[in-house]
């Protein structure tokens, strides 16, 4: 069974897509960069978004009954190479002991104040 999940904290789009699919036990979460529910940035260095964009990915695999835990997948752009060590570093702060595949893009993003988003896909334990 296919679910569209809104996470009540995670800016609702004005395009068409959401945040979160969930279809059994897997979860897909739409690409997050570092706005608050009313879609304002909420930081414009390096550190700041990254928090921000892990945040919203755990607000959304909350929304979904799951956690960093259960993450295989993530994709992370990055609008300058410059900043993979430090995002990388904050990456692994979120995730711990948790190791997903991912891939690490460099790359224009939709805005250019966004210096990170990431993407994930995780599989839901339990359900």
């Amino acid at each position: 069974m296919r679910e569209e999940i809104q996470p009540a904290n995670v800016l609702v789009p004005s395009r068409p897509y959401v945040p979160v699919v969930a279809s059994g036990d897997l979860v897909f979460v739409s690409g997050q960069v570092a706005v608050d529910a009313d879609g304002q940035l909420v930081d414009s260095d390096l550190d700041g978004q990254v928090r921000t964009v892990l945040r919203n990915l755990e607000a959304c695999l909350t929304a979904a009954s799951g956690t960093f835990a259960d993450v295989v997948r993530v994709a992370v752009y990055l609008a300058r190479r410059d900043s993979f060590t430090r995002m990388n570093e904050l990456y692994a702060e979120a995730f711990g002991a948790v190791k997903p595949a991912r891939t690490t893009v460099v790359c224009g993003l939709m805005d250019e104040r966004y210096l990170v988003e990431m993407d994930l896909i995780a599989v839901r334990s339990g359900t």
